[in-house]
């Protein structure tokens, strides 16, 4: 929402909502929708109505976008700190000092600073654990503090269950629905209940991340900082088409661009692999021939070489189209993932280091070149032709840190 605001200003203080792939849901609200009653995920068919009456600004995702505006935003607070979680796109978690008096300050110079910087509202929640940090971040926006700090480190115990005491049981980070409905049948109804609870019933009833976040609550730190998160065990890339295809040769340029990008995150986390599942389907509803099917292919020696991959996904593809049919969702999977300086290359199969030497500069220099002017300037052949396949993003704004062609024009 607020990368939207940061290239147009008009939308500041105006309703302004973010579709899901396909603009199918609510993915992100502006404060002013959030008044309207509008919930997170409704499907966009069934506000459209409300969203037109009362002016709604819609837009399509920008993940080039966000993403961009994302590790700027990282970096800028990796200048703050040593000690630093990338824990989503939108959230990181610092680790401070032990300068408690400075700890408002700081919070107030990371807001001003990435505000100054980039022109993104960021909230700031201080606490003496992640999970308090996370309800510091809430509290402020149940306050109406946006771009602000909220520290509870200065709070004495009496303030700060009071403030814990307005917030409800569902608003925990790791308290999911289920979770926080039953928390409710045992009387447990907002965080401060919650802290107050005997822990030995919390241990016996619950599960130990419950026990943990209720640790957590009462000040004892049991989530470490992740700064060095674990390699994914599998790579995933699924979309649903913005418009249903029938012919192969448009499958076949979903499926290298779904590999061109599960590669990329290989190479990023510095792993290889030799499994990729490649799977199609049509749709759910109101076809008269409903079709689904997958296959796994294996490569001859483990690599993170995007052409390696695609040719072996577009092998999979052909083994399972089926013509006559209209195809709604495709998508693949790698596996097989190894830490790229731990493999053992088969004995059953060639192996030239030369030229696998060179296979790697060439992905680097490509990675290089596509995070620097855009994640799509160089792809392969078969990506490039009528890309009726993509997701539908009718309402999608500018790539306006990422493209040329895309660049704001300033009138003066």
């Amino acid at each position: 929402m607020s990368c939207e605001r940061v290239f147009n200003p008009k939308l500041w203080n105006k309703p302004t909502i973010v579709l899901s792939n396909n603009d199918g849901c609510v993915v992100a609200r502006s404060q002013e929708v959030k008044d309207m009653g509008v919930a997170m995920g409704v499907p966009y068919f069934k506000i459209k109505d409300l969203l037109e009456s009362k002016n709604v600004n819609i837009f399509s995702s920008n993940f080039i976008l966000y993403g961009d505006l994302s590790n700027r935003v990282m970096k800028t607070l990796m200048s703050f700190v040593d000690d630093i979680e990338l824990y989503s796109i939108d959230e990181a978690f610092l680790r401070l000092d032990d300068d408690i008096d400075k700890y408002t300050s700081l919070g107030d110079s990371i807001v001003d600073t990435v505000k100054k910087n980039i022109g993104l509202p960021v909230s700031v929640g201080i606490a003496r654990t992640k999970t308090l940090a996370k309800i510091a971040n809430e509290i402020g926006k149940l306050q109406r503090r946006f771009n602000s700090t909220t520290d509870l480190s200065i709070l004495g115990e009496a303030e700060l269950d009071d403030l814990l005491n307005k917030l409800d049981i569902s608003e925990v980070w790791g308290i999911g629905y289920r979770t926080s409905e039953k928390l409710r049948g045992d009387g447990i109804y907002n965080v401060k209940d919650f802290k107050y609870s005997d822990r030995a019933f919390i241990r016996k009833k619950y599960s130990v991340t419950v026990e943990r976040t209720y640790l957590e609550i009462n000040g004892v730190s049991c989530f470490k900082l992740d700064n060095n998160p674990t390699p994914r065990k599998g790579i995933s890339y699924t979309r649903s088409f913005g418009t249903p295809i029938t012919k192969i040769e448009e499958l076949e340029q979903a499926v290298a661009s779904y590999t061109s990008n599960a590669l990329r995150k290989l190479r990023k986390q510095k792993s290889v692999a030799n499994f990729i599942t490649v799977y199609i389907r049509t749709g759910k509803y109101g076809e008269d021939k409903p079709y689904s099917n997958a296959t796994t292919m294996t490569l001859d020696n483990y690599s993170n070489y995007s052409p390696d991959f695609i040719k072996k996904g577009l092998e999979a593809l052909k083994l399972i189209y089926k013509n006559g049919y209209r195809y709604k969702k495709s998508g693949i999977y790698i596996t097989g993932i190894r830490d790229e300086n731990s493999i053992q290359y088969s004995m059953l199969h060639s192996y030239n280091k030369s030229s696998e030497d060179q296979k790697s500069t060439l992905m680097q220099n490509i990675d290089f070149i596509n995070s620097k002017f855009g994640t799509e300037l160089v792809r392969s052949g078969k990506e490039i032709n009528k890309e009726r396949w993509r997701v539908r993003s009718d309402r999608i704004s500018s790539r306006y840190t990422t493209s040329w062609d895309e660049l704001l024009n300033i009138k003066i």
